[in-house]
């Protein structure tokens, strides 16, 4: 590709996600009254990035969108029961576009090092997969025996991670089950579950009702270039660019249960042969 036109499509990607960063802050601040004015226009700029992101990874550079609020009424929801302070609110935001916002930094500095006028994307995204996404610069020794598990902490998904803890600690494949809420019994910052999301060598992520942490988290492991087992109970929870990789969907019932562990088993079993 021509480095000026791939620096231009850069800078505007670049472009819309300083506006919805701006939008979604604004809304965070003057609260509901401002979603009706506000919405349509996020709503384009949230499909104009997905698009943008699709069209990159088809030439072979990836980015991953963390940003899963369809539209300003979902991230109100959100913020309203999740975010109960500004500053909170404030950090969120930051937290959905700085992994991709860095990368794309580290890329402009790379286009602009670079003195030939063409690029290859796919040898860009291998020289950038060392500058990604870091909390901490240590990298942890594999936990040969951990599988940790991505989900909202909501109590209505308890009998799901119970059915994932059940598989993974069979005597088949004998691993230590944890989820973030079990790492301490007094909150869970997020150089923890960094750390945890590192370390572990089985990853699981619930993504029914395509809660934000999870994809948050989900997009830390995308960052480290972990493999994710996905499990949801609608495929609809899936954004299209998750969509090729491998899922698991099932039913939230006794016959349901049955499936996923059934599928779960053949998933672990294939992993763990690598």
């Amino acid at each position: 590709m021509i480095k000026t036109e791939f620096k231009n499509q850069i800078l505007k990607l670049k472009n819309d996600i300083t506006k919805i960063e701006a939008i979604m802050e604004d809304v965070s601040t003057n609260g509901s009254h401002n979603i009706q004015d506000c919405d349509e226009k996020y709503k384009k700029i949230h499909f104009s990035i997905n698009k943008k992101i699709h069209n990159f990874e088809k030439q072979g550079l990836k980015l991953l969108h963390l940003n899963s609020h369809q539209s300003l009424k979902d991230f109100y929801s959100y913020w309203k029961i999740n975010l109960p302070t500004y500053q909170s609110r404030r950090e969120y935001i930051r937290s959905l576009y700085n992994p991709m916002e860095q990368k794309i930094n580290k890329i402009l500095i790379e286009i602009d090092d670079d003195d030939y006028g063409t690029i290859d994307l796919k040898e860009l995204e291998i020289d950038n997969d060392k500058g990604k996404f870091e909390l901490k610069k240590d990298e942890l020794e594999i936990d040969e025996k951990l599988c940790f598990v991505l989900m909202p902490f909501d109590e209505k998904f308890n009998s799901i991670y119970n059915t994932i803890k059940e598989i993974v600690e069979d005597d088949e494949f004998a691993l230590n089950c944890k989820r973030a809420d079990e790492i301490f019994t007094i909150g869970v910052i997020i150089e923890d579950i960094w750390n945890y999301i590192q370390k572990a060598r089985i990853l699981v992520a619930e993504l029914t009702e395509k809660n934000p942490n999870v994809f948050y988290e989900l997009g830390l492991a995308h960052a480290m270039n972990k493999e994710v087992i996905l499990i949801t109970q609608n495929v609809d929870d899936i954004p299209f660019d998750l969509g090729h990789h491998r899922y698991i969907v099932y039913e939230n019932s006794i016959d349901g249960a049955e499936k996923l562990k059934e599928a779960l088993k053949n998933t672990l079993r294939e992993q763990l042969k690598e």
